[in-house]
């Protein structure tokens, strides 16, 4: 159905798909490759793969770390180098930073145009929070009905809070101090700008999540390398993990009034989640490890460096563990590496790719090929007809696009999207005979109310390869507020929403308790129907894919409410 103006249509979230780490409609797909290190407390340089969704270019990576109590801040979360475009098999454009800004590289180019540093460190809630989706997703704390992402794998960890390193008296005390350095007037500019970044930090928390901004491409492939603490063995923690989203950004006004303390307008930044609304959890590759250990410990089992294991310093330790045979050293760089097992042949279907020392990548639904990459042949996958083109993770073929699953581009899916939508539509205007036979289900009444609560879902579901639920969010509110009508009264501006709840036992919100307590209401659900089935429409014509026979963007208040029947409502007899 079409909801009211400002929000967002419903959206199935709690819907598990298969559990299959990459099986993702929109494209966005994430993989962590290698851990340089899995002790508590020490640095650890990871490799994350992810591609960006299929129709959207993100303005940021939200990337958030699952593990209890994994914290960090801009000092200690580091971009370490980036690799864009290519897939499992293809090599892309690689990238090292040269400067601590991390805006050097290309996809981070364009984060100041936000106001926005590369890097930005917090809570998901700080993204999150301005996303209206979410406004909806708790029972008793914010988030707590996200429980998995599409493909079935557990948010257990992304949802933490921030924590403040200092009590509210010491950052306080320290906040004086600076405000009282910065009036001194023998101040370099240089010193200045020292305090004045100094001030900054100092009353912001540490947190697990990271908003990496800038300008990244749709439908790409990223290696992100980046160095950041594990959590201490107090935290509890025991395994690593990660989730990322896809963000746009979107400033105020220029014209809006000025926020508290005098923000202007485009410093005031929100964000929505694109692709899926529950983001994805990084897969990780099989021969990959994630269990944290104590490093002085597995360094005393070892035997060796007995002083550097005494003064118990994990850094040290898991330096000095580097040196001996034990596996826990290079847990998290796969198979092949010191003390781990040898790489063995990948499984049937699936073809090894260059990367990593030997990377298995599945070709199911597909099959195995080869590629030139730069005059070199490698070995790759080529995906059945219909099937998506994911380029990372540990499989290169996707679900299959749109109701039949039989498009090859977002142009076939578009059109097959208005075939499907407009059978709907000729079954629901057809009257009830029509309704039965054309799969509607249950003639006009129980056609429109499956249309009205249930085909705007069934479009996301079919249409994510192209559409995402932000898309038709925001159609949405446009649709609402300037094309919705009622030809049965067009200037009576009362009926835009169609025929209002109306009888004699009925309460002041239109609901009324039938003869066995249930509680109903009077509801056009055939005025709902179809404009939901024109807001599908709607959305298509705005991706630049015009469906006429839902939406004609040439007549936009051609009459669109179909057959008029006569139908027993209750138990009440027809008018003659």
């Amino acid at each position: 159905r079409a909801e009211p103006q400002g929000q967002a249509p419903r959206h199935p979230s709690h819907i598990c798909r298969g559990r299959a780490l990459t099986m993702s409609l929109s494209g966005a797909v994430c993989s962590v490759m290698l851990y340089s290190n899995l002790a508590w407390s020490v640095d650890n340089q990871v490799t994350l793969e992810f591609s960006t969704p299929h129709g959207v270019a993100p303005n940021g990576v939200l990337l958030c770390a699952t593990a209890t109590g994994h914290r960090f801040d801009r000092s200690s979360f580091t971009v370490n180098a980036l690799e864009e475009g290519g897939s499992q098999f293809v090599s892309g454009n690689a990238q090292t930073v040269t400067s601590s800004a991390a805006t050097d590289l290309r996809a981070f180019g364009g984060a100041t145009s936000w106001n926005h540093r590369a890097v930005e460190t917090g809570v998901a809630a700080d993204v999150l929070g301005t996303d209206a989706y979410y406004a909806s997703t708790y029972m008793r704390r914010r988030y707590d009905t996200l429980a998995v992402d599409s493909t079935g794998a557990s948010l257990a960890g992304v949802f933490q809070d921030p924590v403040w390193s200092t009590t509210d008296a010491t950052r306080k005390n320290d906040t004086d101090f600076y405000i009282a350095k910065l009036s001194d007037a023998t101040l370099t500019d240089t010193e200045r700008q020292t305090h004045a970044a100094t001030l900054a930090e100092l009353n912001r928390p540490t947190g697990n999540c990271a908003l990496l901004s800038g300008s990244w491409a749709k439908d790409t492939r990223y290696e992100l390398k980046f160095t950041a603490p594990n959590p201490a063995q107090s935290t509890g923690a025991t395994e690593l993990g990660w989730w990322m989203a896809p963000v746009t950004y979107a400033a105020a006004a220029s014209t809006d009034p000025a926020g508290a303390g005098g923000m202007e307008p485009s410093n005031r930044v929100t964000y929505t989640v694109r692709g899926d609304k529950t983001g994805v959890v990084c897969g990780r590759r099989s021969t990959v490890g994630a269990a944290l250990h104590d490093a002085c410990a597995s360094l005393t089992l070892s035997g060796a460096n007995s002083s550097v294991a005494a003064a118990n310093v994990p850094a040290a330790c898991a330096d000095s563990l580097k040196w001996t045979s034990r596996a826990e050293a290079t847990n998290g760089l796969g198979c092949g590496a010191s003390a781990q097992a040898a790489c063995g042949t990948c499984a049937a279907n699936a073809v090894e790719s260059y990367r990593y020392s030997g990377h298995c990548v599945s070709c199911e639904n597909g099959a195995a090929a080869t590629v030139s990459d730069g005059g070199v042949n490698r070995n790759s996958c080529t995906c059945a007809a219909g099937r998506t083109t994911l380029k990372a993770g540990g499989s290169a073929c996707g679900p299959k696009m749109g109701p039949a699953g039989t498009s090859t581009s977002a142009a076939a899916l578009a059109a097959e999207l208005c075939a499907s939508f407009t059978g709907v539509k000729t079954g629901l205007s057809g009257g009830s005979s029509a309704g039965k036979t054309s799969g509607v289900g249950g003639g006009v009444a129980a056609g429109a109310h499956a249309i009205a609560t249930a085909h705007v879902d069934a479009f996301l579901a079919a249409a994510g390869a192209l559409v995402d639920f932000a898309d038709v969010a925001a159609a949405n509110v446009t649709y609402r507020s300037t094309l919705m009508f009622d030809e049965r009264a067009p200037d009576d501006p009362t009926r835009r929403r169609g025929l209002a709840g109306r009888c004699a036992e009925c309460g002041a919100d239109g609901t009324f308790v039938d003869d066995y307590g249930r509680v109903g209401a009077v509801k056009d659900v055939q005025f709902d129907a179809v404009h939901a089935l024109r807001l599908i429409g709607y959305v298509l014509h705005l991706k630049g894919y015009d469906c006429d026979a839902l939406y004609n963007p040439d007549d936009k208040f051609v009459g669109i409410y179909g057959a008029y029947e006569a139908a027993p409502v209750c138990g009440v007899a027809t008018p003659a």
